[in-house]
């Protein structure tokens, strides 16, 4: 499931993916939004960085979840731009 939260923040829930498969596809998904655009007078670089959950268990609620990835995000956004960080 893809989702928009707002702005530029998106989420995905992803069911039963083996958590090497996880970090593949992160690496996978920062790497496509990491963009340059150039004209003859400026150069904008797009990147995005990202923040996740692993779930190993039920139990956990949307509030929950959404709060460690949100955390963890921003966490990223504060060290080094274009990175992610996986939460267990």
């Amino acid at each position: 499931i893809l989702g928009r939260l707002g702005g530029d923040e998106f989420l995905i829930f992803i069911k039963n993916i083996p958590e090497d498969v996880v970090e593949r596809n992160i690496n996978s998904l920062l790497k496509k939004l990491h963009l340059t655009y150039k004209s003859e007078k400026y150069q904008v670089n797009i990147s995005a960085s990202a923040g996740a959950v692993v779930v190993r268990e039920s139990g956990n609620d949307f509030k929950e979840l959404y709060h460690k990835a949100d955390q963890a995000l921003y966490e990223v956004k504060h060290k080094k731009r274009g990175g992610y960080k996986i939460v267990y």
